[in-house]
């Protein structure tokens, strides 16, 4: 079954290996990748915000690729067992890479869940906000409620005499 899917992949190669052997990491990369390599950028040279595995900078090439999902599931295991990677990135593209569409508003991001729209039914007010009936009802609840804790105050004054 054909299922090939786009792919971009980020990899992030350790600058304190000498050249050749970054050059034959990226090498070794693009051969593991097991299917169609549509593009490369080799960003070069790229100081962290913050250090990785003690590292102050890091080599940054990028691939395009279009592959099967099992070779990218072993491409993941070359990474995690081979030296000398600092960090990989790997993100799936349903339709178009970025460099294939034509505006920004063609970029899609299946990652992004549109937001959900909850109907909380009719709003109810809140006490502060209830009608001029409601609040003279309470005004008129109100002097009895005061009433009751002067009452409980007497008693209790009637029994320390």
């Amino acid at each position: 079954m054909n299922t090939t899917r786009k792919y971009e992949v980020l990899l992030i190669v350790d600058t304190t290996l000498d050249k050749p052997s970054q050059d034959a990491l990226i090498k070794s990369t693009e051969s593991k990748i097991g299917g169609k390599l549509v593009k490369k950028e080799e960003w070069g040279i790229k100081e962290f915000a913050y250090p990785i595995k003690k590292r102050s900078e890091g080599n940054y090439t990028l691939f395009y690729v279009e592959t099967e999902p099992e070779a990218i599931a072993e491409l993941k295991e070359f990474f995690r067992i081979t030296k000398g990677i600092l960090r990989t990135l790997i993100i799936k593209h349903e339709v178009k890479f970025p460099f294939e569409m034509k505006t920004a508003s063609q970029l899609v991001f299946p990652e992004r869940k549109p937001r959900r729209v909850v109907n909380r039914g009719p709003r109810v007010p809140h006490a502060a906000e209830q009608t001029s009936e409601t609040s003279t009802e309470d005004k008129k609840e109100a002097p009895a409620k005061e009433a009751a804790p002067a009452k409980t105050e007497s008693k209790e004054e009637s029994n320390v005499e």
